[in-house]
């Protein structure tokens, strides 16, 4: 049959068909790709309620839900997520700081190393309140004038503080040695 038209698979109910005419089958459904896809803060904390998604039309997003397999996790930080889905190892905690570090073209060695997130703090009456911490976005120069100062006032406790370059606003410190508890206040 030198003129026979080659089938085409485009279910899985003609795949059996398919291979039974071997030779004259161009394309095979392709075993299905896997994906895994993090989203931060796609969901708004339960205490939130359901008032939020009332009316809320998201096609795409429940196109997506919907071919998904769901599986329940125990609640983790989207950096330690991260590190658990790509096998990194963790030590006293996760090794956030020296991946950040490593990714900003830096190289960690065998130093210890910290990620220091800037918070926003309000004081209200009694108490101070964390507070979202986006408005805080400092300039390169300035990330770089806090870091020289907490560095020198850090010195004595042998704490090296550095602005990435891709995120000013995150500070790395490097330390030689694993970091005890006890800092210069």
């Amino acid at each position: 049959m030198p003129n026979a038209k080659a089938q085409v698979c485009h279910n899985a109910c003609d795949k059996q068909k398919a291979r039974d005419v071997a030779g004259r089958v161009v394309h095979l459904l392709q075993p299905i790709m896997h994906c895994t896809l993090l989203v931060p803060d796609l969901l708004l904390p339960r205490h939130s309620g359901a008032a939020p998604y009332r009316d809320l039309q998201l096609p795409a997003l429940a196109q997506l839900l919907a071919r998904a397999r769901c599986t329940a996790f125990e609640p983790l930080s989207m950096e330690a997520w991260l590190c658990e889905a790509f096998e990194v190892a963790r030590q006293h905690d996760w090794p956030v700081a020296p991946i950040t570090f490593a990714l900003d073209g830096g190289d960690p060695g065998l130093a210890y190393w910290l990620r220091c997130d800037p918070v926003h703090l309000n004081a209200h009456r009694g108490q101070l309140v964390l507070t979202d911490s986006s408005a805080l976005d400092p300039a390169a120069d300035e990330a770089r004038a806090l870091t020289a100062a907490l560095s020198t006032h850090f010195a004595s406790d042998g704490l090296v503080f550095r602005a990435p370059h891709r995120a000013p606003s995150t500070a790395i410190c490097r330390r030689e040695t694993t970091v005890c508890a006890g800092f210069t206040c």
